[in-house]
């Protein structure tokens, strides 16, 4: 509901308060102007007929109009029909009193008359105030009329005509501050009145129940907590976005600052110890080992980068698969065999039967290399890891075993999130984002991986990843 229509409503509600009040006025008047005719056979028996006729014609004309006001329903012009009866029978007054002479004639009638208006009054209290202005207007012309001039030297007439005035004004005041309250709370409540009818009117054309307004009710709040519950989530799940975020550049940041220093620092050695300007006296085995470090270094930087560009397509939903054939052990043995030739280091693999399937090859090796690699840096140096490779007609089966520490509980818990704090427990640098990229590439070929592991016996982590 807009403002327009309350406005309305307000409008018509003033038009039937002046009906009422007018009513009430000429019902007033109607008994008012009889009733104190026994005061005129008391007080003035010479010129009683004459003030008898006059209150008999007032009489007469607001019986009429209390007749006509009781079959009104509302008046299109509530104050001017309202201001018309309350001028006649100021008038009506003043003419009483100018019969009696002001002198001698009681001046509460034209009092009783103000405050009326002042209270009944269908409109604002600025219209009130204009018509007891005109109400005292008209009673003091008709004491200038009957006394001329003598009237300003009547103490009495004028003490009288200040109270007129100042009740007037007083009761303006009230008037105004009245209505001004009564049509804010008329907003609220024919708003609410509305409000009801409506909800009435759509209980009749639905024929639904209190009950069954109740129970939609129940349930719209359930659903209004579910969805402030669900936006909370959302807005926590966001925040732990932005923390995860800057930890991630945090700690990447830092890995790439080590090896990049190094790089630097050996670029300086080789420039010092070869060259025209050489400082440095290097030998060939000196330079071919600078050399081969600043080949892993760079390794360890793209490996980093790598790991950063494949966080954020799984993020982003962006991982895609490439799948084809793919001979797992085939796989496997070229895996182990770069090892073998960058690190020396001879991993054993147990093949019980051929395993082939489709998947991407690429992914699948990133798989491989990631456990055999963690296997390397968290296993005894002593005792190289396990692969076991096997399958059947749904699944293959691939578990990479070292010979290290083991895990706790909490750090099996832990293992698979971004930024694993294993590797910083065990003094080995890195991200911690490669078994969680591993676990997250598994499941996008609709595999598994868990992990098995006692403190002190070395951890084995098994993948199942279906054929097809």
């Amino acid at each position: 509901m807009n403002d327009e229509e309350i406005l309305k409503g307000y409008e018509y509600e003033l038009k039937k308060q002046g009906a009422r009040g007018s009513e009430t006025v000429s019902l007033l008047c109607a008994i008012f102007f009889p009733l104190f005719a026994i005061l005129d056979f008391k007080n003035n028996p010479t010129i009683v007929w004459q003030l008898i006729s006059v209150r008999i014609l007032a009489s007469i004309f607001f019986i009429s109009v209390y007749i006509k006001m009781r079959k009104t329903e509302h008046l299109e012009n509530p104050f001017g029909i309202f201001g018309f009866l309350i001028l006649v029978a100021g008038f009506g007054v003043t003419v009483i009193n100018y019969i009696i002479g002001f002198e001698a004639s009681p001046k509460y009638g034209i009092l009783l008359i103000i405050i009326g208006s002042s209270i009944l009054c269908p409109s604002d209290g600025h219209k009130a105030f204009y018509l007891n202005a005109m109400l005292a207007m008209i009673f003091a012309f008709g004491a200038f009329f009957e006394m001329g001039t003598s009237f300003i030297n009547d103490g009495e007439f004028l003490f009288h005509l200040f109270i007129a005035v100042t009740t007037g004004t007083i009761g303006a005041t009230a008037s105004h501050l009245f209505h001004v309250t009564k049509r804010r709370l008329f907003f609220s409540l024919f708003e609410a009145e509305q409000v009801k009818n409506l909800i009435r009117k759509e209980l009749k054309s639905k024929k639904v129940s209190l009950s069954e307004l109740a129970k939609e009710i129940a349930e719209t709040k359930h659903r209004l907590e579910v969805s402030l519950k669900t936006e909370e989530e959302a807005k926590c799940k966001a925040q732990k976005a932005m923390q995860l975020r800057d930890e991630f550049i945090s700690v990447a940041s830092h890995e790439l600052k080590t090896p990049v220093t190094v790089l630097k620092t050996q670029a300086e050695i080789l420039k010092m110890g070869i060259g025209k300007n050489a400082s440095l006296d290097l030998s060939n085995e000196e330079i071919d080992e600078i050399l081969e470090s600043c080949n892993k270094n760079m390794d360890n930087i793209s490996r980093l980068i790598d790991d950063m560009r494949d966080v954020t397509k799984i993020e982003t939903g962006n991982l895609k698969l490439y799948k084809e054939k793919v001979d797992l052990e085939i796989l496997v043995k070229r895996v182990l065999k770069n090892f073998k030739l960058s690190n020396g280091l001879d991993v054993t693999l147990v093949s019980e039967n051929k395993v082939i399937g489709r998947w991407d090859p690429f992914r699948i090796e990133q798989v491989v290399v990631n456990l055999v690699s963690n296997a390397m840096k968290y296993g005894d140096q002593k005792h190289s890891p396990e692969v076991y490779l096997n399958g059947d007609s749904n699944k293959a089966y691939l578990s990479v075993k070292d010979f290290g520490g083991g895990l706790t509980e909490d750090q099996k818990v832990k293992i698979f999130e971004k930024f694993s704090e294993v590797s910083r427990i065990k003094g080995v640098k890195g991200l911690g984002l490669g078994l969680y990229i591993t676990k997250k590439i598994v499941e996008a070929h609709k595999g598994v991986i868990r992990v098995e592991s006692q403190v002190g016996k070395g951890s084995t982590f098994k993948v199942e990843l279906p054929l097809g």
